[in-house]
């Protein structure tokens, strides 16, 4: 089973996410849900989630920062990025600091939020005699650019602006 931490500080988005699938059914537990990006960081540091979806936009500490700081962490989780704006910036930031999706909260479906927990999933059997530590320190830098440029829909020119 997959533990997972949701921040956001819209509580009906929060509930949403909760409500959208049966969790347990898909091999996923809901291990804590935060209001801000610091609450976020607390709850990470006592559950020890594998994966993290985040908001971009909060008080306290934005969604940026709170992926830089577990991007720091001695295990880092998978990280999921959520956001109500479609904002190339934000994209770019989110995924450079080591998210490894960017979701539209207007766009999310019950089957695209499973899907990209799949891929998160895959994520941790990749190579089955690492251990969790490096399996989780791997997370990161295991983004394409294909996966970039396909999930965002922008040349390789733009991309390298």
């Amino acid at each position: 089973m997959y533990r997972v931490l949701i921040a956001d500080d819209d509580a009906t988005m929060r509930i949403g996410l909760r409500t959208m699938l049966n969790w347990e059914q898909h091999g996923y537990h809901i291990v804590a849900e935060a209001e801000d990006g610091r609450q976020a960081l607390m709850l990470y540091r006592t559950t020890q989630p594998d994966i993290v979806i985040t908001d971009m936009k909060m008080p306290e500490m934005d969604g940026v920062t709170l992926i830089k700081n577990l991007s720091q962490e001695e295990s880092v989780p998978v990280i999921l990025a959520l956001s109500g704006y479609d904002d190339y910036k934000l994209v770019r930031e989110a995924m450079k600091c080591g998210a490894i999706d960017y979701l539209l909260k207007l766009e999310l479906t019950p089957s695209l939020l499973l899907s990209v927990l799949m891929q998160a999933e895959q994520r941790f059997t990749r190579q089955p005699d690492t251990n969790e530590y490096e399996k989780k320190s791997m997370l990161r830098t295991r983004v394409s650019w294909a996966a970039f440029k396909t999930a965002i829909n922008l040349s390789p020119k733009v991309l390298a602006n």
